[in-house]
């Protein structure tokens, strides 16, 4: 796996509905990386590796991997919460790779994406 370089620009971050951008003012070409210094699984711990994105992640023992979710997104579920039979309160993370901005406000990609 290599790591992955992000180059200069605005970039957006989305959480349970909510956005907020962050602007990247130098490339952030990493040096070589060595197998040695990646994350590891271990215990409590799962390392979830994305060669074609490339990114990894390590997630909770106790968390549901599901890469089902939709093209290019990762879902992550943890387990229940409560004991609500029909639908628990349960934590989840989704993980998608999304193309540079190259410099678009954030209301010109949405009016792309929904155009798609």
């Amino acid at each position: 796996m290599t790591a992955m370089r992000l180059p200069a620009g605005e970039y957006f971050v989305g959480v349970n509905g909510g956005t907020a951008s962050f602007r990247l003012d130098i490339d952030n070409s990493p040096p070589e990386m060595r197998a040695d210094v990646y994350p590891r699984s271990g215990k409590g711990a799962t390392l979830y590796t994305n060669q074609t994105d490339r990114f990894c992640l390590l997630f909770p023992d106790d968390f549901t991997l599901r890469e089902d979710e939709a093209s290019g997104v990762v879902g992550f579920y943890g387990p229940p919460l409560d004991d609500h039979s029909l639908e628990p309160v349960q934590v989840m993370l989704y993980v998608s790779f999304q193309k540079p901005t190259r410099g678009r406000m954030i209301d010109r990609i949405a009016d792309e994406r929904r155009a798609e």
